[in-house]
């Protein structure tokens, strides 16, 4: 028995869960299909997932290693998706094609507004704090659980991204 195969990984992950992968430019969903996965090349790969949408429905991929840059827990909710895309700090295009997918998610919703003003003080994101603005959604009087500002919460985590609310 080989080394690796000794040695019990934890992942992320199990069979069955639903996950978004990492697949050139886009996102793709798909399900866990197996764990510690071996390809022809004799190199195990953390898992084998099978795509259940899109071209590729049906097609299997390995997933190279167990990170938010490759492979991340499928939300159905699309303010999960976008406060995700936050908190992993996409860049402006994976968050602009988002706001685009779920054009029908009211922002002016006080828990909708609250929570990504907490989640761009906590992890930054310019373009979804210039989007808010652009709705009239400030984030002045949005506060977490302790009474902290978005504002006091980018000091806090040195999110420099939306100082430019300040001026």
């Amino acid at each position: 028995m080989a080394l690796a195969q000794q040695i019990k990984k934890k992942w992320r992950f199990d069979v069955g869960d639903r996950v978004i992968c990492h697949m050139g430019s886009k996102w793709v969903m798909g399900i866990v299909n197996q764990l510690d996965w071996y390809e022809k090349d004799d190199i195990c790969y953390p898992y084998q997932v099978k795509l259940i949408e899109g071209s590729d429905k049906g097609k299997r991929l390995y997933v190279p290693v167990d990170t938010n840059d490759s492979i991340r827990k499928y939300h159905e909710s699309p303010l999960e998706q976008i406060k995700q895309a936050i908190e992993c700090q996409d860049d402006d295009e994976i968050i602009k094609e988002l706001i685009f997918k779920h054009k029908n998610l009211d922002y002016s919703l006080p828990a909708v507004y609250t929570d990504l003003w907490l989640h761009i003080g906590k992890y930054g994101c310019e373009y979804m704090a210039e989007f808010l603005c652009e709705k009239k959604l400030f984030p002045w009087e949005v506060f977490d659980s302790n009474g902290r500002t978005v504002v006091h919460l980018a000091i806090l985590n040195r999110c420099t991204g939306i100082f430019w609310l300040l001026e």
